[in-house]
């Protein structure tokens, strides 16, 4: 049995980056976002299947590019064991919608 979850973007109508400055900001969801399944495995790996990528073990400590990393940051803060993971997004990266926090948030929930 698998596990999903959707963390959707946001965008902000006032206060873009002020918001963790101690100003103000108005932020709304959107529709877009990040989808994020798990799977059980018959043993204790955890695989990442991101969209675009090979799979990657998230067990394994080597380097691979900043997405990979931020997922192994997640994976190693709230550990999950024998699980492959696939992960989807419909937000369009650098747009301003948050991309990289619906990731992180996807893969930590």
């Amino acid at each position: 049995m698998s596990e999903h979850v959707f963390v959707p973007g946001r965008v902000n109508i006032i206060g873009e980056h002020t918001d963790y400055n101690d100003g103000l900001a108005l932020a709304f969801a959107v529709d877009r976002g990040v989808h994020a399944s798990m799977t059980p495995r018959s043993d204790n790996a955890t695989w990442l299947h991101l969209e675009g990528h090979s799979p990657v073990d998230l067990g394994a400590d080597a380097p691979i590019e900043l997405s990979i990393d931020m997922a192994r940051a997640a994976w190693r803060r709230f550990p999950r064991l024998g699980v492959d993971v696939a992960v989807s997004a419909d937000l369009p990266a650098g747009a301003g919608m948050s991309s990289s926090a619906a990731y992180i948030g996807a893969l930590c929930l």
